[in-house]
């Protein structure tokens, strides 16, 4: 894996399970909406659950999924802070946070350090290339 690649990976990892933390929560929050208490008791004494009752199970099964996800993207991040914490420079450091732990667009990035998308992308290409030196080092990229 390329340190790029690295840290692409990283981004789209706490993009998604932010996405979807956010999609299930607007479910959830609609399920429960729906009804004011999910009972535990069947109603007229049968087993089979309602329609409500199933969408709140596929919610909590759904959560479990994510959760999973979200502890894949935390090693990514994990190691993407450790890099970024070795970087010498801070300017390179602020980058790499920006777009790969806070997942932000290069517009915010050049906004945030005052600067032309142009130049935040050329200072990004050379903060790959410090990054990818400290990852090999390391041996934290396989």
């Amino acid at each position: 894996m390329t340190v790029n690649a690295f840290f692409e990976r990283c981004r789209r990892a706490n993009a998604q399970a932010n996405k979807l933390r956010g999609q299930l929560d607007d479910m959830m929050e609609h399920a429960l909406s729906a009804t004011g208490k999910v009972s535990a008791i069947r109603n007229g004494g049968t087993s089979s659950r309602s329609k409500v009752e199933d969408g709140v199970v596929e919610l909590a099964e759904a959560e479990t999924l994510i959760n999973r996800y979200d502890a894949d993207a935390a090693v990514f991040r994990a190691t993407a802070c450790i890099v970024i914490e070795i970087m010498a420079r801070k300017r390179q450091r602020q980058i790499l946070a920006l777009r790969y732990v806070r997942a932000k667009s290069w517009e915010e990035i050049a906004e945030a350090m005052k600067c032309n998308v142009r130049w935040v992308r050329r200072l990004h290409d050379q903060a790959l290339l410090e990054a990818d030196k400290i990852l090999q080092y390391y041996k934290l990229l396989t």
